[in-house]
């Protein structure tokens, strides 16, 4: 079996300051970027530890960075978490077949 998935980000409602945090980047390396954050939540989704990271800076929307094993595997704006979160395409191929 093989998978590919996506970094999610909603880049429509971003705001600037949140691009310097990048796929793959630990939390420390997300803070010296953006600042401290003025919240952390830690979430279990289907067995999956993830903790939640949120910005925010004078006069632009919030952004919450999630991470996973301390390392960037989302963004969003406000809060929320992304429905599409663990949002992933499996291809599956057959045993056996000839």
């Amino acid at each position: 079996m093989s998978h590919s998935t996506r970094f999610r980000v909603d880049k429509d409602v971003l705001p600037a300051f949140s691009r310097k945090a990048w796929p793959g980047m630990t939390s420390s390396a997300v803070r010296h970027m953006l600042g401290e954050p003025t919240d952390i939540l830690h979430h279990t989704f289907f067995g999956i530890n993830v903790d939640q990271l949120v910005f925010a800076h004078a006069g632009e929307t919030e952004v919450s960075v999630f991470l996973r094993a301390d390392r960037v595997i989302a963004k969003a704006a406000r809060p929320n978490v992304p429905v599409n979160l663990f949002w992933g395409r499996f291809a599956v191929t057959a045993s056996g077949a000839a």
